[in-house]
């Protein structure tokens, strides 16, 4: 039998990289995941639609499959790294329904700093009446960190996808949040001012931005879908 290939013939862990073909899905704002699933027995309750905690699930599984249609779930394992949820935000918009109804999940990383990944999913019903139903059903907002097993250390995920996982660095900076320490300052610009919102009042503050953004985007997506509603039939006038 030939002998074994030596270390230095075996593919670096960056040429294993996207080793799929499905490159930057995903990760690229432009390409994201789909994942596709029926609400289930299991997922469905006596109300006949998808339970909320249904959608935590399906979405874990939806960011997994993610992992393993872009390459990185091979790094993940080759160099024992592990995503772990830090922060789930969801809105329910409509129901996904009846039993066994399909369902799709468009899954992307909005951002990336240093610390953590921010992943943006969306579900809609997969099709209606033979025809596609684009209309949000679920968001939801995932903050993802990267910890080392070995350590137990918060591992940079602007590295591990650029150094370890060979993704384009010029889509990478598109994703980077830079963080900027918070200032308060007097109405005058001086620095003297010792009033500082609590833990719990900027939690809020996030919180409520947040959900605005969320129906912001959704009310822009609504509109989008109208528009396109109008289009269709004056073209069929």
């Amino acid at each position: 039998p030939p002998p074994p290939p030596s270390s230095s013939s075996s593919p670096s862990s960056k040429s294993n990289s996207w080793m799929s073909g499905s490159g930057h899905v995903g990760v690229d704002r432009g390409n994201p995941h789909l994942y596709t699933a029926r609400a289930g027995l299991f997922d469905v309750d006596y109300l006949g639609h998808m339970n909320n905690a249904a959608y935590l699930t399906h979405g874990e599984l939806a960011r997994w499959e993610m992992c393993v249609a872009n390459g990185i779930m091979d790094q993940f394992l080759q160099h024992r790294i592990a995503p772990v949820v830090t922060s789930a935000v969801v809105r329910y918009r409509r129901e996904v329904k009846p039993l066994f109804r399909k369902f799709q999940i468009n899954t992307t990383i909005l951002s990336i700093t240093p610390q953590s990944l921010l992943l943006r999913q969306d579900f809609r019903h997969y099709k209606n009446n033979n025809k596609k139903d684009d209309k949000l059903r679920t968001q939801l907002l995932i903050q993802n960190t990267l910890v080392d097993t070995k350590t137990g250390s918060i591992v940079n995920p602007i590295e591990f996808l650029v150094d370890t996982c060979a993704a384009d660095p010029t889509v990478i900076d598109q994703l980077i949040i830079q963080q900027e320490e918070n200032n308060y300052h007097d109405d005058d610009g001086s620095n003297t001012k010792t009033t500082i919102p609590t833990i719990e009042e900027e939690e809020m503050e996030k919180y409520l931005r947040l959900e605005a953004s969320l129906r912001q985007s959704a009310q822009m997506d609504d509109e989008r879908l109208r528009q396109q509603q109008q289009q269709q039939q004056q073209q069929q006038q």
